[in-house]
């Protein structure tokens, strides 16, 4: 009887561990979200940025700004520990990166980068 009791209470702590690994995101995508800035030498380098993290496995880039050089996505905390996980994979790539991460509300980033998000959004056909 006591193994089914601690079996059963193992089984929900690890439930309930599980669960406050993933926070809400955007669209119900799993993982922790995030707006970071990426500045660059060259300004073509931002959007090579781009396409190397939306191509990673355990990231997905939301929307971005290059205006502002900001990039709101989503990552896996079982790939990706912390956002430095992220400028790691960055900085490798491309060596004079500096990343930082920005420490605006959603409402914010979407307002500073309206026009270019919606344009983003009329071309995957979501609206925000």
């Amino acid at each position: 009887m006591r193994i089914f009791i601690l079996l059963l209470g193992g089984i929900l702590l690890s439930s309930v561990a599980s669960a406050q690994m993933s926070t809400n995101a955007t669209d119900n995508t799993p993982g922790i979200e995030c707006i970071i800035g990426v500045i660059t030498e060259n300004p073509d380098d931002f959007y090579k940025i781009v396409n190397l993290l939306e191509y990673t496995d355990g990231i997905i880039v939301h929307s971005y700004c290059s205006q502002d050089k900001l990039i709101n996505l989503n990552f896996e905390p079982l790939k990706f520990k912390e956002e430095a996980d992220i400028f790691d994979l960055i900085t490798s790539y491309y060596v004079d990166a500096q990343c930082f991460r920005m420490t605006m509300s959603k409402e914010l980033y979407y307002k500073q980068c309206k026009s270019e998000v919606n344009k983003q959004n009329s071309y995957s056909g979501t609206d925000f």
